[in-house]
């Protein structure tokens, strides 16, 4: 594995939990975690997780319903 790969696997798991933790624009997320384009960062995200940052978020998210 290259230092570059590590790096980009690790910007991309700092992002899965902000999707996970927070309600901030993807895009935002993607610039705060070092990725320099909206274009680069959902293409590292689908190459390293297999799926779309918009989806990773929506499947992770438990819909809150009332009793």
């Amino acid at each position: 594995m290259t230092l570059n790969t590590l790096i980009t696997r690790h910007r991309v798991a700092e992002t899965q939990r902000l999707l996970v933790t927070s309600d901030e624009q993807i895009l935002n997320i993607a610039l705060e975690s070092g990725f320099d384009s909206l274009s680069r960062f959902n293409r590292a995200f689908k190459d390293v997780t297999g799926t779309k940052p918009r989806s990773f978020r929506k499947s992770c998210r438990v819909p809150i319903t009332a009793p």
